[in-house]
């Protein structure tokens, strides 16, 4: 028991250490201050080598990013370990999608060597394995995560008859939520309500952006979407998504999803992408005010799997951030308007 107690006190201290290294206010305001990628590069990892390319300076930020969110493993076990690493998975399916739209190509494992998010050994997979499939259906069938292979194999009639990725592309996002909720579901119940509000407003968000994406952009049937989006948890049932998908009426939006009721924002089926990006940016606001409360109302040296789940969603969104003025700084914008778009978390 004392030895429990030490560990949790540990991952606490842990996660509060953490929370204050990360890029936000008047740290991460200083960065748009910055001329080049290669200065932005030098600022955030002053102990490598240079750093030139955009791209390249995302990737690092990317590993960076994975390698000590996956740290936190070792202080967990049990449910607490099972939900954490489930979470985690979106990492190595990221890699999975990218090797997937490779599938084929002569070149694949030099282009996997250079697109793939570096993964610590924690999250590590058969990526050589993956690249030596020479169909999709091999391909699929070597995907080392349980629930997404699963998945990814019912919806491979899809696949053949539309001949697009995209379509296992969600079936693997389905896959990878059914293994959320299957952790969830083995939580103390005390851990479930700490870290479930967070996750579940992700889930949500990326449920309805799908269907009105799908419905707006691509003219996709129900009939076809259902097969591949994940439709149960959440606070939108499958009978309300498919009637955003079939009439997305901007009242009964506000009513489904209180974050959508805050904010000012055109949910006019008219507007279509540029709406759907609006709702997706106030659900992850709503994501992060989640994030934030989960992280703040853990009590001190209780070591609670809130906690560490509000902090997976602030360094994302950090990542998300820091991404953002690398692709401003590329692209010529200046300090006023890096700044401007940054994103004040709740």
């Amino acid at each position: 028991r004392d030895l429990h107690r030490l560990i949790r006190r540990q991952r606490q201290m842990c996660i509060r250490d953490s929370r204050s290294r990360l890029y936000e206010g008047e740290r991460l305001v200083a960065l748009a201050s910055l001329s080049s990628v290669a200065e932005l590069g030098a600022s955030l990892f002053p102990h490598d080598e240079e750093i030139r390319g955009a791209f390249e300076l995302e990737q690092r930020l990317t590993a960076a990013c994975v390698e000590e969110l996956a740290f936190f493993l070792r202080y967990l076990s049990g449910a607490q370990e099972a939900l954490y690493r489930a979470l985690l998975d979106r990492y190595p399916l990221e890699n999975i999608k990218t090797l997937l739209r490779l599938v084929g190509r002569q070149d694949a494992g030099a282009r996997a060597e250079r697109l793939l998010i570096t993964l610590p050994p924690e999250l590590s997979m058969p990526v050589e394995d993956l690249v030596r499939a020479t169909s999709v259906e091999e391909f699929v069938r070597r995907i080392p995560l349980k629930n997404a292979r699963s998945r990814a194999i019912a919806a491979l009639p899809l696949y053949e008859r539309a001949q697009q990725t995209a379509f296992l592309e969600m079936a693997l996002d389905r896959g990878y939520w059914e293994g959320v909720w299957q952790a969830m579901g083995s939580l103390w119940p005390g851990d479930r309500k700490a870290c479930s509000a967070p996750i579940t407003c992700e889930y949500d968000a990326l449920r309805l952006v799908a269907v009105l994406r799908a419905a707006r952009t691509y003219g996709l049937d129900w009939e076809i979407l259902e097969q591949a989006l994940p439709l149960a948890h959440g606070r939108l049932s499958k009978a309300r998504l498919r009637r955003f998908h079939e009439k997305s009426d901007p009242d009964e939006l506000r009513r489904s999803l209180p974050a959508l009721r805050r904010a000012p924002v055109a949910l006019e089926a008219e507007e279509e992408d540029e709406s759907v990006s609006h709702i997706e940016d106030i659900l992850w606001r709503e994501t992060l005010r989640a994030a934030v409360q989960a992280f703040h109302s853990a009590a001190p040296g209780s070591g609670s799997l809130g906690a560490l789940t509000g902090y997976y969603y602030l360094k994302r969104h950090e990542l998300r951030q820091l991404t953002m003025i690398a692709q401003m700084i590329r692209t010529g914008r200046g300090q006023r308007e890096v700044v401007q778009a940054l994103e004040v978390l709740p």
